[in-house]
């Protein structure tokens, strides 16, 4: 069995001086954010950075208000209105030369970032690579948490904002990266539909090997259930997130 790499989630936010910082949670703790993440980030070039959470992880960070500082003058928190749950967990970095994404399972918390065990992944383009097809994929992800703000004041909702000048800067990083002659790493998220027609369209129908890392089964197995539908012929590997002692569906279905 391959040993996954286990590195400090504080090496992704220290890994350069970010224009544009983006994160996506869907509970918070911005006193955690503030006092053990934000320190790792060198603030010396940020232009905005905006945190959007879910509504149940807006109303756990607004408990904390009286402990923050920097919330408002260096960073903003906003709640996405999109009418369902919503469960991105998404960090993008981003200057006129670059960009990095982190993307995992952890919430902006110290559990989700410290305590539990989490399975994330990190993305980095930079100057001379071959990654357009990635690029644009993150900058639809990007341009899709900016539609999602369409009509609102900018004055009192200044996320929207921020995600098209981000969106901009990572186009033109992405633009002077050539096309890859193949590829193995995709970027996807239910703006783009859902996740078995994405996979599809990508890789074909004839995967015989399907892995899920980390999933929160919502009470169901109709996640599992699409995938297998969709590949027939595959072997489907489950490795679950523990929650505490157990997972989050009983271990006897009877």
């Amino acid at each position: 069995m391959e040993t996954l790499t286990t590195v400090p989630l504080s090496d992704f936010f220290g890994l350069f001086a970010p224009k544009f910082l983006i994160g996506t949670t869907y509970t918070a703790s911005l006193a955690f954010f503030e006092s053990v993440v934000l320190p790792k980030i060198d603030r010396s070039r940020l232009h905005g950075a905006v945190i959007i959470g879910d509504e149940f992880g807006f109303a756990n960070a607004t408990a904390e208000a009286s402990a923050l500082v920097d919330v408002t003058t260096t960073y903003s928190m906003v709640l996405a209105p999109h009418g369902k749950s919503f469960h991105a967990k998404v960090w993008i970095m981003a200057t006129d030369d670059e960009f990095a994404v982190l993307c995992g399972s952890g919430n902006l918390t110290h559990s989700g970032f410290i305590g539990n065990h989490e399975l994330f992944d990190v993305i980095r383009i930079r100057p001379g690579g071959n990654q357009r097809e990635l690029g644009s994929e993150l900058i639809g992800f990007v341009e899709a948490l900016a539609d999602l703000f369409k009509g609102f004041d900018a004055d009192t909702v200044p996320a929207r904002e921020i995600l098209v000048d981000c969106a901009q800067i990572m186009e033109g990083v992405a633009a002077a990266q050539s096309a890859a002659a193949s590829r193995e790493v995709f970027f996807l998220s239910s703006f783009g539909g859902n996740f078995p027609d994405q996979i599809v369209a990508r890789s074909g129908a004839d995967a015989r090997k399907v892995c899920v890392a980390a999933p929160f089964f919502g009470g169901s197995f109709k996640g599992l259930e699409a995938l297998s539908a969709r590949f027939p012929a595959a072997k489907l590997e489950v490795f679950p997130a523990l929650h505490g002692s157990s997972i989050d569906l009983p271990r006897d279905p009877a």
